[in-house]
């Protein structure tokens, strides 16, 4: 009786562990149109200490009228009692052979613990039904529609016209930049030169008066290049910073400068109106454009007076030494 229980539980085991071992196929439809995409589900089921060859899938011979578009990896999912495992992988396939193609029955080799022969399994075969785009050949034959023009939206057009805007903005900064950048050619720079600062001063005035920018609008420009004109003439004649000095402070010096003297009513009234045009934003009659350019030769020819009886009266000193 012993001996009966034995075998029958020995075949139970052996029944349990083929019934665990089992092999599965199922597509997610089986009828398509050509060139549609099918899903295949591959599933095995094995004990926990077996091992699974999959099927090569890339033999031309084994799917030979479908194409694999993706393949999974495979998921691997335990049983509750930790003793089976359940392994899947899904296949995207299609294929561009109408009529009823067989999706074949894939070998799947079990390797149990400690066995160097396979138990080898087979899926079932699928029947796939592709059907081909129905033609009605009735109609007459067309010939192909050109491409399409497709609008541009406005969403589609945002970025461009803001990087055009981008540039235009960056262009205006740099014209503006150097709008500023550039002054006119009027007055003459705070430098080192040959040409004696009397003469120097006289060349600006006449280039002053040649180009007589204020007809062009330039009147702040005009009345600025006079009075810097003149400016630069007093730094590099008399050693005066007059550049760093705003208008009064530079009256209240030169009044304290007895050489200044006779020169100084017209120096206070050529200051005041340029000021007056710089700050208030006066605009002169054309007789005071005039006018300030001969208030700015007189003062010069003052001062050249004042300086050539100082280097006199210098000379007469040293002799007297």
């Amino acid at each position: 009786m012993r001996k009966i229980l034995s075998i029958i539980f020995i075949l139970l085991s052996s029944a349990n562990l083929i019934e665990a071992q089992s092999v599965s196929v199922k597509a997610d439809k089986y009828k398509v149109l050509i060139g549609q995409k099918i899903t295949i589900e591959l599933n095995v089921s094995l004990s926990i200490e077996a091992q699974v060859e999959w099927p090569d899938l890339k033999k031309d011979s084994l799917l030979k009228n479908f194409e694999i578009i993706t393949e999974s990896t495979i998921d691997t999912v335990p049983s509750t009692d930790n003793e089976f495992l359940k392994l899947s992988k899904k296949l995207e396939l299609i294929s561009f052979e109408p009529g009823v193609q067989r999706f074949p029955s894939l070998p799947f080799s079990i390797f149990g613990k400690g066995k160097s022969e396979p138990v080898n399994l087979f899926s079932d075969e699928l029947i796939i039904d592709v059907q081909a785009v129905q033609v009605d050949t009735t109609q007459q034959i067309k010939d192909i529609k050109e491409i399409m023009n497709v609008p541009i939206s406005l969403e589609e057009m945002l970025p461009w016209i803001g990087l055009v805007i981008l540039v235009l903005i960056i262009i205006s900064l740099i014209l503006l930049w150097l709008a500023k950048r550039k002054k006119p050619n009027t007055v003459a720079e705070v430098k080192a030169s040959s040409i004696p600062p009397y003469e120097q001063l006289m060349i600006d005035l006449k280039t002053i008066h040649d180009q007589q920018i204020w007809r062009k609008g330039l009147v702040k420009a005009y009345h600025s290049s006079i009075v810097d004109s003149l400016r630069i003439y007093i730094e590099n004649e008399w050693n005066i910073r007059a550049m760093e000095l705003t208008s009064d402070e530079m009256i209240s010096l030169l009044s304290k400068d007895e050489n200044f003297t006779n020169a100084l009513p017209l120096i206070k009234q050529l200051f005041n109106r340029a000021d007056l045009v710089k700050f208030a934003k006066q605009n002169p009659t054309e007789h005071e454009h005039l006018q300030s350019l001969d208030w700015a030769n007189q003062i010069a020819q003052t001062l050249h007076q004042e300086k050539n009886k100082s280097a006199i009266a210098g000379k007469e000193d040293k002799t007297n030494d």
